[in-house]
């Protein structure tokens, strides 16, 4: 019987959520970081669960096909990468995998074809915020699996202007016998570099989306998929208006958008915006996106009757954890002609996609797009459209 400790030789089979690569030992499955798809290894039992155990990698016996040599030289201990070791081919394949198999496991919608992911044109020095540490002199990033910060000069998934201010970033911290912080760096429009010891900061200013060039590409999909002059259109979870605005102001729905978002000072951002572009079809509702459905259905909100959704697009850009289960109970009462879905976890948008029925929306499509190379992350847009006519809410 298989125990920690225990060393035995893995087929690697994929890739997995969390970056660690899986294979099978007498059926239990096994997870072990740092390791490539369809390579042979020998590795040490760390953790045995009922239906899974993890490993630590000892040996390469037979190297993948799709290993590489990370170029980043701390690329196998920072907790910023997990896939830096694996060829950026084979990471799209890999997502789009992790995308089918969480759709086939929790949607119940299984018959959908993944589309392969779209790939960043920069899949290194994207990103333009990063989250830091700065700890006893270092700066940088914990390591995988502690809170041991490795300390770094450059970061190769960050943009070149990020990287350009870290070394005296760290003499000022030191300097000033900084305490231990978090502090997040973010590249402006205009290219300067912001230094924010909130996290929020940056989606306020509307610099939500970490690759701006997966980000642009995914703001024209999502507009493909609304027709010009639609009837109305519903933004949920809207931020400072990433779609928002390119809605109002490229689609012009007939009736405008209704832009939902519980973050005041986000909404605070959005309005302003609005004012200053001279939007009059863009109304921005300061709430949580099930208590709005709620009031709706209710008959409270005085701009938006149910009837109102029976010929409106609803776009949804939830945060990791997904819908609330109010939320999509709401949306199935109130049946809009279609649903574009916009998802940073497979997972979460699977189970929520499971909770959609079936006899009322039919998944016309999924499309995956790596908006964060190198790591185990992924964006995907799925897009659903009503099927059966449309209920009394």
């Amino acid at each position: 019987m298989l125990k920690s400790g225990d060393r035995i030789e893995l087929e690697i089979d994929r890739l997995s959520s969390g970056g660690r690569g899986v294979g099978r030992h007498e059926g239990l499955v096994v997870f072990v970081p740092g390791t490539a798809p369809h390579e042979r290894v020998l590795v040490q039992i760390t953790q045995l669960k009922k239906t899974f155990a993890e490993a630590r990698l000892l040996e390469i016996k037979r190297a993948s096909s799709a290993r590489i040599r990370p170029p980043c030289p701390i690329a196998e201990v920072c907790g910023g990468c997990s896939w830096q070791h694996v060829d950026y081919a084979e990471q799209l394949r890999q997502k789009t995998g992790l995308v089918a198999d969480a759709i086939r496991k929790f949607s119940g919608r299984s018959d959908v074809q993944v589309q392969g992911t779209i790939a960043s044109p920069m899949p290194f020095h994207y990103r333009n915020r990063v989250q830091l540490h700065f700890k006893n002199g270092l700066l940088g990033f914990y390591r995988r699996g502690s809170h041991a910060i490795e300390d770094l000069d450059s970061c190769w998934i960050a943009d070149q202007r990020i990287n350009a201010e870290l070394g005296a970033l760290r003499a000022r911290l030191i300097r000033e016998k900084s305490p231990p912080i978090r502090l997040e760096l973010t590249l402006t429009p205009s290219g300067t570099v912001i230094e924010s010891r909130d996290a929020r900061y940056a989606d306020e200013l509307g610099f939500g989306q970490v690759n701006e060039f997966v980000n642009a590409q995914l703001v024209t999909d999502v507009l493909a998929r609304i027709p010009q002059g639609a009837e109305r259109v519903f933004d949920f979870y809207a931020g400072a208006g990433n779609f928002t605005f390119p809605i109002a102001e490229q689609r012009r729905p007939k009736n405008g958008v209704t832009a939902v978002e519980l973050h005041s000072k986000s909404v605070s951002q959005g309005r302003l915006r609005a004012q200053r572009s001279g939007l009059t079809n863009l109304r921005y509702v300061e709430s949580t996106v099930e208590a709005f459905l709620t009031s709706v259905l209710q008959g409270r909100d005085t701009e938006v009757r149910p009837e109102f959704f029976h010929d409106a697009i609803v776009l949804l850009d939830p945060p990791r954890a997904g819908c609330a289960e109010e939320t999509l109970r709401a949306l199935a009462r109130l049946a809009p002609r279609k649903l574009i879905y916009i998802s940073c976890d497979p997972v979460t948008l699977a189970r929520d996609l499971g909770q959609l029925p079936t006899d009322m929306f039919r998944l016309l499509e999924v499309q995956p797009y790596d908006m964060f190379p190198q790591t185990d992350h992924v964006e995907t847009l799925a897009v659903l459209e009503r099927v059966a006519p449309t209920p009394s809410p």
